[in-house]
């Protein structure tokens, strides 16, 4: 997967999780984040670091 197509689901996933009301409403609001600020108060959603690797042959 290319770094192109891991933002795309980095992306993607935000969208469905910040769409879905019920999750929203237990947080308090839209609290997902990449990188979470200093102040940033409990309950908040953290979206995990993504790895991508080339695994396709040389030939």
């Amino acid at each position: 997967m290319t770094q192109s197509a891991s933002w795309a689901l980095q992306k993607g996933i935000y969208q469905k999780l910040a769409a879905d009301t019920a999750l929203t409403q237990l947080m308090g609001g839209v609290h997902i984040y990449d990188d979470v600020p200093r102040d940033a108060a409990y309950p908040y959603l953290t979206l995990g670091q993504s790895v991508v690797r080339d695994w396709s042959t040389a030939t």
